[in-house]
């Protein structure tokens, strides 16, 4: 029976981290052990590469989209009761829960 393999990473970007779960040996790959502590990898990114510029495209700037509550209908944060628990939905995909004050 051949055996499949499936590269759902791609190639290691220095810098980045990964998980990986493997519930059989991989052929000619070896874990170093590093006695439960994290595995740095190398080469890192140069502190050139972090610090480089980058021109902010117009999509990039994070805007408000809505306010919801628990039950995701659109509220109005003045309106709502204190205490209660809201969502804040952004244009990048990011959410923040925050409660009334």
């Amino acid at each position: 029976m051949a055996r499949v393999r499936f590269n759902g990473i791609g190639d290691f970007v220095p810098g980045q981290g990964y998980q990986m779960k493997t519930t059989a040996p991989i052929d000619q790959y070896t874990w170093p052990n590093v006695d439960g502590q994290r595995i740095e990898m190398t080469p890192t990114v140069p502190a050139w590469a972090i610090e480089m510029e980058v021109d902010i495209h117009p999509n990039d700037i994070r805007t408000l989209v809505k306010v919801v509550n628990m039950l995701g209908q659109e509220v109005n944060v003045d309106e709502q009761f204190k205490g209660e628990v809201v969502l804040y939905l952004y244009n990048d995909g990011t959410v923040e829960k925050k409660i009334v004050r």
